[in-house]
């Protein structure tokens, strides 16, 4: 459970971003966030003994990928709880065409048994360039660029399909603190990394500090004594 100064979530699959050539896992992990995306991958992967490649890509996005959420999200919290998608890049209304994430928390939620309602409280206030093509990343910029279209309250699960950062997370629980709404953790289908993990495949927690910059420079020159 997340608390006023960390957000916590959890992965199915590591992204590898990194500059070694990649290897057996990495590519299932890359070509599985493609199909989760509903961008072209030239390869294949294996999943429940079941392969999958172009043709049967949104097969794995549609059910797979929000099943495997629905279980993550579900042994993390206590009782329901509403999702909230982070928007894709263009949106700018519920309505939007290819609000993916939307799609994705709504097939999580309808895989819930009743415990998660999908809600797109949030949209941008214009069109974001891709973090992916040198985009903004700062939570400080996301917290300005969201608009709330919802009022909710909690506990509330963030919803993306790879996070990177966090920024587009903590920018979010930034977002929604101001209207006193409660983050109980965040969910992604997948996470970047860098480095090449033993199991790109397994399912794994994250945590991102919530405080803003300032409090983390007080709080790191707060004389001995005082701190609390």
């Amino acid at each position: 459970m997340s608390s006023s100064t960390e957000l916590k979530g959890a992965a199915i699959v590591r992204y590898y971003t990194g500059d070694a050539t990649p290897r057996g896992g990495d590519y299932d992990g890359i070509a599985m966030v493609k199909a989760v995306k509903g961008r072209t991958f030239n390869n294949f992967f294996y999943y429940g003994g079941k392969k999958y490649d172009q043709t049967n890509a949104e097969e794995f996005a549609a059910n797979i990928a929000p099943a495997e959420m629905a279980k993550s999200i579900l042994g993390r919290i206590a009782n329901t709880a509403t999702l909230v998608p982070i928007p894709n890049s263009h949106v700018i209304a519920e309505n939007t065409e290819g609000f993916r994430t939307l799609s994705l928390a709504q097939r999580i939620a309808a895989m819930s048994a009743g415990r998660l309602t999908a809600v797109p409280a949030l949209v941008f206030k214009e069109p974001q360039a891709k973090s992916s093509e040198n985009g903004p990343r700062a939570a400080s910029h996301f917290e300005q660029a969201y608009k709330l279209i919802y009022a909710i309250d909690g506990p509330i699960v963030l919803v993306d399909d790879v996070t990177t950062l966090g920024g587009h997370f903590v920018g979010a629980c930034w977002k929604l603190a101001g209207i006193g709404a409660s983050v109980e953790m965040a969910s992604a289908f997948a996470s970047t990394t860098h480095d090449q993990v033993p199991s790109p495949l397994a399912e794994h927690d994250f945590t991102y500090d919530l405080r803003r910059p300032s409090d983390i420079f007080a709080a790191f020159f707060q004389p001995p004594g005082q701190i609390a």
